[in-house]
Parts: structure tokens; sequence; C-alpha cells
């Protein structure tokens, strides 16, 4: 059971040649092993520093302060409760807005349907505008605002207390 293996070049099959663009992809891929034996070149070994970044602070890290803590804590809550606000108004609006059967209810068998679309379009309009307004309101008019006092008391307070 134990047989030669193929020639190179057949695609694995004894006497089947290897289709040419199989061949063509294989053969890159053969090449690549890794990096060459032997030491590193020159000044590849090391980490060098620029200009760019030869002033910051690499490998030093310091501790974050109560502030900036207890401020990212604070913020991840505000964001959070915008999330959820955010997904409550989406499934408020999408539970609470008027259905054509609920139009055509009102109606009766008296309306036309041109009047019906109408009136749907009309009552979908303004439940949607309510919902937006109060939106604009809690969230956008209250909430983000917060959010981004904490980020920036938390961040910023950190950055005068550095110098900068």
């Amino acid at each position: 059971m134990n047989q030669a293996p193929p020639p190179p070049g057949t695609g694995g099959v004894p006497g089947r040649p290897r289709d040419r663009a199989v061949s063509a992809l294989a053969e890159p891929l053969g090449r690549v092993r890794g990096p060459p034996p032997g030491p590193p070149p020159p000044g590849t070994g090391d980490v060098q520093r620029d200009r760019a970044v030869s002033g910051l602070p690499l490998g030093r890290v310091r501790a974050p302060t109560f502030l900036e803590l207890s401020g990212v804590w604070l913020a991840g809550l505000v964001l959070l409760v915008i999330c959820v606000l955010g997904v409550a108004f989406v499934v408020t609006w999408w539970w609470t807005r008027p259905s054509l059967t609920e139009v055509q209810a009102l109606f009766g068998s008296s309306g036309s349907a041109k009047e019906v679309l109408e009136a749907l379009r009309a009552l979908r309009s303004a439940h949607f505008g309510e919902l937006r307004d109060l939106f604009q309101i809690v969230v956008l008019s209250g909430l983000v605002p917060l959010f981004t006092l904490l980020a920036g008391y938390a961040f910023g307070s950190g950055q005068r207390d550095k110098g900068s």
C-alpha cells in the first residue's frame, strides 16, 4: 500500500497534469516559508522611534484617577440610558402606529380607498411627529448634552492635571 509520491506538477493524482491556474496559485504559496534563518537585519530587531513619537511616554502607563473612573462609569451609564430609550422609542413607534385596518374601521364602509389612504398617511405622520418631538426633548436635548458634559469633564480634567 505504500505508493511513491506523485511526481511534481501532476496535482496529486498520478498521471494527471495540473491545471495551469492551480499551478500558478500553488507555486507562490509553496515558496512562503516564514522568515529566513539567521539573525535579523540590522535596525529591525529593536523598536526605533522617529520624531513623531519620540516625545510620547511609550511603555509607561499611569493608573486612571478616581475622577476618570467615575466619569467613565457615569458616561457609560448615561450612554446606556440613551440606547435603551432609543430602542424603547422605536418599539413604541412600531407598536402604536396606526394601521390600515384601524383607519378603515374609523371610516366604516362609507370611505373611499383614497380617503382612507390619505387619513392613514396623515395619522402616521402625526404619530411619528409626536414621538420624534418627545425623543428630541428627552434624549437629544437632555441626555446627549449630559453625556458630553460628563465625558468632557472626566477626560478634560485629566489633561488639565497633566499641565496640557
